[in-house]
């Protein structure tokens, strides 16, 4: 197992859950459901103009680093 992955992000990316699952890593149904109810929110705000360019950047950055948190920990 790789301790790299990929995920993409935006409107029309496939839903989180699926991509760790296709890369080998399962993470359980809360996790997957609470990551992709807070990229959806970023989406939302962005594509609503509530926020900018590099606040979506940087909230994306942030849910990276959560979700890697979150492999790390389901790996060890």
């Amino acid at each position: 197992m790789t301790d790299h992955f990929t995920i993409e992000f935006g409107a029309l990316s496939r839903q989180i859950g699926t991509q760790l699952r296709e890369q080998g890593i399962n993470l359980s149904v809360e996790e997957e459901d609470r990551f992709e109810m807070i990229a959806r929110a970023i989406v939302m705000l962005y594509l609503q103009d509530i926020i900018p360019d590099s606040v979506r950047n940087n909230a994306r950055k942030k849910l990276m680093k959560k979700i890697s948190n979150c492999v790390h920990s389901v790996r060890t």
